[in-house]
């Protein structure tokens, strides 16, 4: 694999955990809503962060290969013929 394509798998997998936190963070929201834990405070903290965590997960999941091709080179294109440094027919 390229190291473009290493780079976006990471991106990916940062994107699903990203993901899956957001949904943690909207759970404890609902929680703190439904007070069914006392020391839960601002629950508009929870669902605004739970907001956010999910479009930026949904932002590297859907992006990763854009974001990548940005940030990491492309590998260089083989050539058909091998580079000698050697004169052929001297």
């Amino acid at each position: 694999m390229s190291p473009r394509m290493w780079f976006t798998l990471a991106l990916r997998s940062l994107g699903v955990y990203e993901f899956l936190s957001g949904l943690s963070f909207f759970v404890t929201g609902l929680n703190a809503h439904f007070g069914y834990d006392k020391y839960l405070g601002a629950e508009q903290a929870y669902f605004n962060h739970g907001i956010e965590s999910c479009i930026v997960g949904a932002l590297l999941v859907l992006a990763g290969a854009h974001i990548s091709a940005f940030f990491v080179s492309p590998l260089p294109s083989k050539t058909s013929e091998p580079i000698t440094e050697a004169p052929a027919n001297v």
